[in-house]
């Protein structure tokens, strides 16, 4: 009975260790695709943002040429959705993705809106009931910036959004693996 119960304990051990190495590593690949995602929307949306500075988009004329410009790269790069918002608060131009629902995609409330206008740039996540929303805002600076807040001249929110089927197999990791944790404490 001694040498059956070593070879269990020895088993157990085995799968064990293999078991939480794989549900750990399976954890931190849905972890780095958020975070990977999160800084893709902070480059798209800095990148957009100073193409508008720099070719002064934000102007009557120019805003045809620059909603060309934003549907061309939402779509060379997977972008689900553009936003650009002027000085006021106000967007001027949403672009979203054929592939998606525009009802999908929840407005940026204006509160986030206003606090990008006053230089603090941020991303976050949305979860809604059909997906998640990982998006970035950015205010953009005009040709002229020398440090103020007086310089923004609007802000760029790129959004990516992941579908229900891959945040439900993201949330099934993560509870597998605090539920094989608490299972190893016992």
């Amino acid at each position: 009975f001694t040498v059956i119960g070593f070879i269990n304990k020895s088993i157990e051990s085995w799968f064990g260790i293999e078991m939480e190495g794989s549900l750990q590593a399976s954890l931190e690949i849905a972890q780095g695709y958020y975070n990977d995602t999160s800084e893709k929307t902070m480059y798209f949306a800095r990148q957009i943002g100073f193409k508008i500075a720099q070719e002064e988009y934000l102007t009557d004329e120019g805003l045809n040429t620059l909603r060309k410009y934003i549907d061309e790269k939402k779509d060379e790069n997977n972008i689900g959705a553009v936003e650009v918002f002027f000085s006021s608060g106000e967007r001027e131009i949403y672009s979203i993705a054929s592939s998606l629902n525009p009802n999908i995609m929840p407005d940026v409330e204006k509160t986030v809106v206003m606090d990008v206008l006053k230089g603090k740039e941020t991303n976050f996540i949305q979860a809604l009931d059909r997906g998640d929303v990982i998006r970035g805002i950015a205010p953009v600076y005009s040709p002229a910036y020398s440090g103020g807040v007086n310089n923004i001249i609007g802000a760029v929110a790129v959004s990516f959004y992941m579908p229900n089927h891959m945040t439900a197999r993201i949330k099934d990791i993560s509870t597998t693996f605090e539920s094989y944790k608490q299972l190893k404490v016992l």
